[in-house]
């Protein structure tokens, strides 16, 4: 069975000390990089977002 594409919505507001710390935890998981969408919800419209 092949592994299903997820999506981790991360829902934040005000936390700039402790994303990175996130980030760095979800990118460091064994799922395929390339099956995974890290959404951060911030309450911003989104025009300082970044993709990659």
């Amino acid at each position: 069975m092949a592994c299903p594409t997820v999506a981790v919505v991360v829902p934040c507001r005000d936390e700039k000390g402790f994303i990175s710390a996130c980030l760095d935890a979800l990118i460091k998981q064994t799922y395929p990089a390339s099956l995974v969408e890290i959404v951060i919800a911030d309450g911003t419209d989104g025009r300082n977002s970044r993709h990659r």
